[in-house]
């Protein structure tokens, strides 16, 4: 006859094993292989409601969003999506979200009348497969540009190498292709509608990226890094087109903005920007380290009767330009259409309503200078140490600190991310958000249920309760 395991004994065996549980449980959740964590800041909107949209990258992919807006944290919503699927998250209110999913996957916010499917969203690149904004395989949902009545939008491919390019849409039915050389771009008009999901294959590395008048974006280097010595990108400087109707007067229209660039200097450098159709130097800058350098066009002229010229002279030589920044030392670089100071990035003097967000460059995630237009959210993957400007502060993990308007140098002891907003109201931004691969894929604390091995205690406790009264009951048969 077997030896019998004293009912004591086994409670204590059980009670270790229930102990290490919650290793063995860690293990298994990072053998999930969570690899993407984003945050985002999503303002309060006056018309629409705001949209995080979540796009599947590989079939299979488990995902969580987080409303962070206070503490304990929510969970807004979860699931499962495949390859070119998509799950999102709408919202009125001013929010905090965090995301995590465990296979990659194309996050992105977004405002305004683009959850009509129509109207004008912000500035912004287009993630790569692999989370760089320079590669080869891309699928994103796209966004930027369009109104009511032409629900297209513009993309623009910037060639880092020679390339072939194809963009199919979500079925694999190819929509068109193109051949570009290094250092040259071209526009996808017509043919691909707001929020419809693409697949882009290439031969070379690209980038591609959607524009819009009163926004702004971030610029990726062409290593795929926000900081770095080479980066395409766009102005938005108004230009003037006569039109002469049948049997009318000769009349002219304003296209375009005031246009603006900013430039970071993280080192010493000699900074040169050229038109990259035409190859002309169109601005060379000296900076130091912590410098910035602000460029602005002028504002457009107001409307005349027909048949009046301009009331200021118009230089040609303007106009809405694609270009290329060669640096000698590491900057970070945003561009787009502002107003005469960098106060009044995505705010241009003659719109209105305009509104934009980006993530700033930071060296290695813990060295970042900026300005933040309007506002700027740090957010805190962990327990973190930070300096704004000098004054030291600390950050729990999945919080977050908002500052105001102003020039800033954050540094911190570990990676953080940085959401800049700018403009003159809350509607019409997006941008696709930015991630570190080594970021730890934790969800934060929302609250709910109990710490593992309080239940795995009790089960303990349960299951050695169960033992003791079938062994009492047997003895009393007996």
């Amino acid at each position: 006859m077997a030896p019998r395991i004293p009912v004591a004994y086994l409670g204590v065996i059980i009670l270790l094993f229930l102990s290490v549980c919650p290793a063995f449980l860690a293990i298994a959740v990072q053998e999930l292989g969570v690899n993407r964590v984003f945050y985002a800041y999503m303002p309060k909107t006056i018309r629409e409601a705001s949209k995080l949209d979540v796009i599947g990258l590989y079939d299979g992919t488990k995902m969580s969003v987080y409303d962070i807006t206070g503490e304990p944290a929510k969970l807004v919503k979860e699931g499962t999506i495949n390859r070119m699927g998509l799950l999102t998250v709408e919202t009125e209110k001013e929010s905090y979200y965090k995301v995590i999913s465990d296979k990659p996957v194309a996050v992105s916010v977004g405002a305004g009348s683009m959850v009509l499917e129509r109207g004008p969203c912000g500035s912004m690149f287009y993630p790569a497969m692999d989370g760089s904004f320079v590669g080869k395989d891309f699928i994103f949902m796209a966004q930027s540009g369009g109104n009511a009545t032409y629900p297209y939008i513009t993309l623009t491919i910037y060639a880092v190498e020679d390339s072939s390019v194809i963009i199919k849409d979500s079925k694999g039915e190819e929509i068109t292709s193109v051949f570009l050389t290094a250092n040259s771009f071209y526009q996808v008009e017509g043919l691909v509608r707001r929020r419809q999901i693409v697949q882009v294959q290439s031969t070379g590395k690209i980038m591609i990226a959607s524009w819009w008048g009163g926004r702004f974006t971030s610029l990726p280097s062409v290593t795929g890094e926000f900081i770095g010595r080479k980066f395409f990108g766009y102005i938005n400087y108004y230009k003037i087109v006569w039109t002469t109707p049948p049997g009318g007067r000769a009349t002219w229209a304003n296209y375009g903005g005031q246009g603006m660039f900013i430039v970071y200097a993280y080192e010493g450098a000699t900074v040169k920007v050229y038109d990259l159709l035409s190859g002309q130097l169109l601005y060379n800058k000296t900076l130091n380290v912590g410098d910035y350098w602000y460029v602005y066009g002028p504002m457009p002229p107001p409307p005349v009767a027909a048949g009046e010229p301009p009331p200021t002279p118009y230089d040609p030589n303007l106009a809405p330009k694609h270009l290329l920044f060669e640096s000698t030392g590491n900057i970070a670089v945003w561009s787009g259409d502002g107003g005469d100071s960098p106060a009044k990035i995505a705010r241009p003097a003659h719109a209105g309503e305009t509104a934009d967000i980006t993530f700033a460059a930071g060296r290695e995630g813990k060295d970042f200078w900026f300005y933040a237009p309007t506002k700027a959210v740090i957010f805190a993957p962990t327990d973190v140490n930070v300096s704004v400007n000098g004054t030291a502060k600390s950050i729990k993990k999945d919080r977050y600190l908002v500052l105001t308007s102003g020039y800033y140098h954050v540094t911190s002891n570990t990676p953080i991310l940085i959401e800049v907003m700018g403009g003159a109201s809350s509607d019409y931004y997006g941008t696709y958000l930015i991630s570190y691969a080594d970021i730890p894929a934790t969800a934060p604390e929302t609250g709910l249920g109990f710490p593992i091995w309080i239940v795995g205690l009790a089960v303990a406790v349960i299951i050695v309760a169960v033992l003791v009264f079938i062994q009492r009951s047997k003895r009393k048969a007996i």
